[in-house]
């Protein structure tokens, strides 16, 4: 992102949907939807909207899981680019519902920002 520009973050039942009346996280200029990603990342300058899903399988479905969210928004992906301008993409974050973490977790949220995100080790 270039200084001064605006990179607006909306996630799910944020106080300013909640009061709008409305439950969606991606703007109705867009494309109007019923589908809610769990947080969305709009870029307005270089007109690019990341939609992130969170997902708590169980570790053993957590491929599953991750192959039912893409699926869930293929289509809407490829509908914002044709009805917007849009480019759109998908990032899934799995964490177990027993508290296995996705390896590929780290990568995937370093995709979201330019912040250098260090190791965090917990205590077992």
């Amino acid at each position: 992102s270039k200084s001064g520009q605006q990179v607006i973050i909306r996630c799910d039942l944020s106080p300013e949907s909640a009061d709008e009346g409305t439950h969606t996280t991606i703007p109705a200029d867009i494309l109007p939807t019923s589908l809610v990603p769990d947080l969305t990342i709009q870029d307005p300058l270089q007109r690019k909207l990341t939609l992130v899903e969170l997902t708590i399988p169980f570790e053993q479905n957590a491929r599953n899981a991750e192959d039912r969210k893409r699926a869930k928004y293929e289509t809407l992906i490829n509908e914002i680019h044709i009805h917007s301008g849009y480019k759109a993409t998908l990032v899934t974050i799995e964490i177990g519902s027993r508290g296995w973490i996705n390896s590929d977790n780290t990568t995937k949220l370093k995709s979201l920002c330019v912040v250098t995100i260090k190791t965090v080790r917990c205590a077992t």
